[in-house]
């Protein structure tokens, strides 16, 4: 159900858009409104996961399900070893966790606090731009790093 925050802004929207740019701003404020809605459904799919992962042991899984990456080119890619990585994190061994994928440990609190600002804010977390493309090229540039670090210490 609207708001009357949400009319007024509509109704802005009307008043100083030309007719041809109407609609794109009425999607904009419908996709604004429904953050919430897609933070708390990823959030909530999060915990599923991390739940269903609690009770079972993806090592025991190996036979039904690998990488497609590793199992196609014989690399690991920067998510192989995610599953085993949460699993041991959630049983406590946080020894294990770094060793199966430690981008992923460290990735898991900033993706729980961003999906969190935007249920509770009801908006993204928006840095300012530069930061925002410096962090962005930063993660690529190390993520890229971790990569090719993990295949070659593999081969060695």
């Amino acid at each position: 159900m609207p708001s009357s925050h949400d009319n007024t802004s509509l109704q802005t929207a009307e008043r100083t858009t030309p007719m041809s740019m109407k609609w794109v701003q009425v999607i904009l404020i419908k996709i604004h409104n429904s953050y919430r809605i897609i933070s708390f459904i990823s959030i909530s799919l999060i915990l599923a996961c991390l739940t269903i992962l609690s009770f079972s042991n993806p090592e025991s899984w190996a036979p039904v399900y690998r990488c497609p990456v590793y199992s196609l080119m014989g690399i690991k890619c920067p998510g192989c070893g995610s599953m085993r990585a949460l699993y041991h994190l959630i049983h406590g061994d946080i020894k294990s966790a770094l060793g199966y994928n430690f981008v992923t440990i460290f990735m898991l609190p900033v993706l729980l606090i961003s999906f969190s600002m935007g249920l509770f804010m009801g908006r993204e977390l928006r840095p300012n731009i530069r930061i925002y493309k410096i962090l962005t090229s930063t993660f690529l540039f190390l993520l890229i790093g971790f990569t090719i670090v993990r295949n070659i210490i593999t081969i060695l």
